[in-house]
């Protein structure tokens, strides 16, 4: 399957997900955790760490749901559900799809845009060496020690600066000799 129609299927999918019967979108959860055994071990970890990044979010609509709104619990459900199967739909419409062609797929899958004057290949490029720039950034992070002493917020600054020291000081990203895309 291109690049492009796993995006505009990824849109679709996205859009269209909120306005399912409130029993679908939890429906399609068990599906998703059903079938994670069956997927490939990189497809899987990728849907759990996108699960797991959410899991701030989730609590606070948790929270926002249980204490100031009178919803039923199945609504609480298909929200949490509706989320969990988006993350999940990007991650296997991505999966396996090179940046250079995400790159290219978004920016046609964009080109009604530029008809409002939106530049889809620029805003595509742009996105697709950012999000290949996020793991680099998540490594050196990760490579950054924190400080040990002071307040929780002063070890937060201390390596916030480290990790931007590091950044000023090493080696240019990988992404940024990228060739430009070219339109057909």
């Amino acid at each position: 399957m291109t690049p492009t129609l796993r995006i505009l299927l990824l849109f679709i999918t996205v859009a269209v997900l909120p306005f399912l019967p409130l029993a679908a979108p939890p429906a399609l959860l068990v599906g998703i955790v059903v079938a994670l055994p069956f997927l490939t071990p990189t497809l899987r970890d990728k849907i759990l760490t996108g699960t797991w990044r959410l899991r701030w979010l989730l609590t606070a609509l948790v929270v926002l749901f249980v204490f100031f709104s009178a919803a039923p619990w199945l609504e609480i459900v298909a929200r949490i559900a509706v989320l969990v199967c988006a993350v999940s739909a990007v991650q296997v419409a991505l999966h396996g799809v090179p940046p250079d062609a995400l790159a290219s797929g978004l920016a046609r899958a964009l080109t009604p845009l530029e008809w409002l004057g939106v530049p889809a290949t620029r805003f595509a490029t742009r996105l697709v060496a950012t999000l290949d720039a996020v793991p680099q950034i998540q490594a050196l992070i990760a490579a950054t020690p924190a400080p040990a002493t002071g307040s929780p917020l002063a070890r937060l600054a201390d390596r916030a600066a480290s990790v931007i020291t590091a950044i000023d000081t090493g080696p240019a990203p990988t992404n940024v000799g990228a060739a430009p895309l070219r339109r057909d």
